[in-house]
């Protein structure tokens, strides 16, 4: 989604100085743009102010109260069927952690192994496992129309990759 395509509804002047005077008191003088693009999205307009602006959040809040080193164990989407077993999630194929491939299982295997389950699907998805999100670095990989040799790049662009 992109915001120079979007049709954003600005904050009126009421808005504007109720979110003013909520933020205030914590000696913070927010980016009014946020609430704009909030302000799109919330019917509730009068509850805008409880909104936490973006860059406060991510410069201030979230560094202060993540520690990142152990946040991103829980990063890893490999990982994931094990900690949230009950949310249904695409079927794994193969896994790739630091380079070492494992089955769904979480077996070790061969990188011709990989590619062998890999050849078995029509198409799979390999997207990295961490340092990831929205989408990026996603790859497709179709085994009526693309080679194995391709497949192969894709598996070893990587040292943390899942595929489904």
């Amino acid at each position: 989604m992109k915001l120079e395509s979007m049709d954003i509804t600005p904050i009126n002047n009421s808005q504007r100085r109720d979110i003013s005077s909520f933020w205030y008191r914590y000696h913070i003088k927010p980016n009014y743009r946020w609430f704009d693009i909030y302000n799109t999205f919330e019917h509730n307009t009068n509850i805008l102010k409880y909104y936490i602006p973006h860059d406060l959040y991510y410069c201030y809040i979230d560094p202060f109260f993540s520690q990142v080193k152990k946040a991103s164990l829980y990063d890893d989407k490999n990982m994931y069927d094990l900690y949230f077993p009950d949310i249904d999630q695409p079927r794994t194929i193969v896994r790739c952690t630091n380079g070492v491939f494992l089955n769904a299982n979480y077996q070790i295997i061969t990188l011709e192994q990989a590619i062998c389950l890999c050849v078995k699907e029509e198409c799979v998805i390999i997207k990295p496992s961490i340092n990831s999100e929205g989408g990026e670095g996603i790859k497709f990989w179709d085994n009526r129309k693309d080679e194995t040799d391709h497949l192969l790049k894709l598996l070893t662009s990587n040292k943390h990759l899942i595929v489904s």
